[in-house]
């Protein structure tokens, strides 16, 4: 029992100083860039509020739609989402996409609080730098970028929300987790996006996967439950970074769909 107790007490200490490590796996290379997919692009250096060198990639679209603001997820950087800028280009949309801090090219070391305020700064660079109107902006997050893009929209006026493979809370997904399960309890990253999705006042998207082995379906589906006013639901097939590829057809209709129900 005393050696138990021992273990336990080791565990708890190592998962609570570990968090950020289970969470944020960034890369600092940029692999590729749009040149690579054919799409010319401006690459953007920007600064979050409290000084922090960010850097992202603005993708114009010919036929402009409106602008899509997208939030990655916690892996890789910039240069593994060219399949997502393609997708959003070829539906007529410009793409501004960021890395977080200690992402990619863009200085510091990730926190929550961290990824809230670079999602701000890159808001505020679409809006103040480039002249954008709000209701031409469309907040599009995945994995750990839905979280991050339920609290941007919550806190700005987009024109729409779209939220991706995502979560209710970084407590419900410890909790879904079976090493993990025992220790949801003490998890100190919040990303609460069933509680910032209650004041979000634009239409919203919600997809997800049956088939999603990282972050459960009944998470996705529960978030979009919570949603206020108009929220639509669209089922994709695939794994957990794979879905929006292996559903193409169905998930580039359903954006499509979607971008016309808000007015694009």
């Amino acid at each position: 029992m005393k050696k138990f107790s021992i273990f336990m007490l080791i565990s708890l200490i190592f998962i609570i100083s570990c968090q950020g490590s289970f969470i944020y796996h960034p890369e600092k290379s940029l692999h590729r860039n749009p040149d690579h997919i054919n799409l010319p692009y401006e690459s953007v250096d920007f600064y979050a509020a409290d000084s922090i060198s960010l850097h992202g990639w603005y993708v114009p679209s010919v036929r402009e739609r409106g602008v899509v603001l997208f939030c990655h997820g916690n892996g890789g950087n910039i240069s593994h989402r060219l399949d997502t800028i393609r997708i959003l280009n070829n539906l007529g949309f410009t793409v501004f996409i960021f890395d977080y801090r200690g992402y990619g090219k863009s200085n510091g070391t990730p926190t929550e609080e961290g990824t809230y305020l670079d999602a701000m700064a890159a808001w505020n660079y679409l809006r103040e730098i480039k002249g954008i109107p709000a209701e031409k902006i469309i907040v599009h997050g995945r994995s750990l970028g839905g979280a991050i893009a339920v609290w941007l929209a919550a806190n700005s006026e987009p024109a729409a929300l779209i939220v991706e493979s995502s979560f209710t809370s970084a407590v419900d997904v410890a909790k879904s987790m079976t090493p993990f399960q025992l220790f949801s309890w003490v998890v100190t990253y919040r990303y609460s996006a069933v509680d910032y999705i209650k004041d979000v006042k634009c239409p919203i998207l919600v997809i997800h996967s049956q088939d999603d082995r990282l972050i459960p379906f009944e998470l996705g589906r529960n978030l979009y439950l919570a949603a206020p006013g108009f929220s639509e639901f669209v089922e994709i097939q695939g794994g957990h970074n794979s879905g929006f590829l292996v559903s193409k057809e169905i998930y580039t209709s359903g954006l499509d769909k979607f971008f016309k129900s808000a007015g694009f």
